[in-house]
């Protein structure tokens, strides 16, 4: 049966609504999507000036030490053939680094790029106290002729820590690329640990004033480069290497309790509180913000562009990113933070909850209008990205003041040792004892454990090799025999 034309238009008329429709819909959003991009670029065509504070972190806080003095190149090449100067070596590798990062931060070919002869460095078990029933040194006394050999093979690495304890500075450049190769802080732990282990035998061995002053000389090292490290990695390492000594000083009072008889003055000043210089993290910060500054000024785009996709990525970021309020917002964000990591412990969590409560604010106002969605949308969203948690900081600064409530805790140990206190009388000691054997943060006193003849100070850190209370905070202890 044939379909009369007026039957054809009735159907066809539909379809062509429904296809008007449609293309009026994506006319209409295309133009909407147009609009929006155009008045968008109009919005972010002007960008602002770089603020104070900004600058400053922008500027960086390297004061360019002699490069003669400067063990930071001796750690970056330490694994250096003996054939070559580790300390020259060190100083060309930064310097190729530099160069580098200039052309493309993200590069992955770094060490490729830096190769220099090397030689195997003696490498131990730094951890193996984690697990030992006893104490470390009596396991390592035990396992002498074994850990003698070991040492015996490390005689490079020995030579090159003497060398960066004997140079007065520690300067570390700017970070230049989260892909760049990290100095050798294994080897650092590693000779560290020789150096500690030797002192240990030569205590056991009757030459007390000799492993002493080893340990006396490696507190003052560690302590300076507490001061002078400028990284959160190097930060912490440091901070390792010295709680290792510090356990071992612990465990010397009790197995060879003749040593605090007759060097009780030194054990003790090896034991004083962290100084407001060892326990800030300000350098670290304030390092980490011009790392985050510098990568803010492209939007973290590095390298030309070469398929079609990414060179319209690069397009769009271009037109709605605005790198100076960027990094003034940034800049306005951290610089409470790097102010907060001069305070004492005691000072932690208020500043910790002002800085959060200041953080929403900001958010708040960030995104308040129209106008303020489409100005700088990808800087906004950058910003977002990088303060989503301000706490983090706080966290870095109680792992170092973990650390300064540990030596005080060991502290208190030698102080009942040298004082003859009772077991007893060791619960009444403790609470009414001087403030430098108290808590860094609340100034409590540490904790007594009779039944378990254990000293026990409760830190904030959540995570190391100690046991945890029911919150997950660390436990930190010293076992009396």
């Amino acid at each position: 049966m044939e379909i009369s034309l007026n039957q054809r238009s009735n159907m066809v008329s539909p379809i062509r609504k429904i296809l008007r429709w449609t293309l009026t819909f994506i006319g209409g959003v295309t133009a909407l999507a147009i609009s929006i991009i155009v008045v968008g670029i109009l919005i972010n065509l002007k960008d602002e000036p770089l603020d104070s504070k900004a600058k400053a972190m922008l500027d960086g806080t390297t004061n360019a030490v002699d490069p003669k003095t400067n063990g930071y190149f001796v750690l970056i090449a330490m694994d250096a053939d003996e054939s070559l100067d580790v300390l020259k070596t060190g100083q060309e590798v930064t310097e190729k680094y530099i160069t580098l990062s200039k052309a493309d931060p993200l590069r992955p070919d770094y060490t490729k790029s830096t190769s220099y002869k090397t030689t195997t460095l003696f490498t131990r078990q730094n951890d193996r106290c984690r697990d030992v029933t006893s104490t470390c040194i009596e396991a390592d006394i035990l396992n002498r002729n074994k850990v003698e050999t070991m040492i015996s093979q490390s005689l490079l690495l020995l030579k090159r820590y003497e060398m960066i304890q004997q140079l007065p500075n520690f300067e570390e450049p700017p970070i230049f690329s989260v892909t760049t190769p990290l100095p050798q802080y294994l080897a650092l732990l590693n000779a560290s640990d020789v150096v500690i282990t030797k002192a240990v035998f030569n205590i056991a061995d009757g030459k007390t004033q000799e492993g002493i002053d080893a340990l006396k000389k490696n507190d003052q090292f560690l302590r300076r480069l507490m001061q002078q490290s400028s990284t959160l990695t190097s930060k912490h390492v440091v901070s390792a290497i010295l709680r290792k000594q510090i356990r071992a000083i612990s465990e010397i009072i009790e197995v060879y309790p003749r040593v605090l008889k007759s060097n009780g003055n030194e054990m003790s000043g090896m034991l004083r509180p962290m100084s407001e210089a060892e326990l800030s993290m300000a350098s670290s910060f304030k390092k980490e913000a011009q790392f985050v500054l510098k990568n803010l000024t492209t939007g973290y785009v590095t390298g030309a562009p070469e398929t079609v996709s990414e060179k319209f990525s690069a397009l769009l970021i271009k037109a709605f990113y605005q790198p100076n309020i960027t990094m003034n917002l940034m800049a306005n964000y951290l610089e409470p933070i790097i102010q907060a990591a001069h305070l004492p412990p005691s000072g932690f969590k208020q500043a910790e909850n002002e800085i959060k409560l200041r953080t929403k604010d900001t958010n708040k106002q960030t995104f308040s209008t129209f106008v303020h969605f489409l100005y700088n949308p990808v800087g906004k969203g950058l910003y977002e990205a990088q303060i989503a948690h301000p706490e983090s900081y706080f966290r870095y600064m109680e792992q170092i003041a973990d650390l300064d409530g540990y030596i005080r805790l060991v502290g208190l140990q030698a102080e009942i040792r040298r004082k003859g206190v009772t077991v007893d009388a060791i619960q009444n000691f403790v609470a009414t004892t001087d403030s430098q054997f108290r808590s860094p943060y609340d100034a409590t006193p540490m904790t007594w454990v009779a039944q378990k003849k254990q000293l026990q100070f409760v830190g904030r850190q959540n995570y190391s090799d100690y046991k945890s209370d029911l919150s997950g905070r660390n436990i930190y202890t010293v076992q009396l025999h």
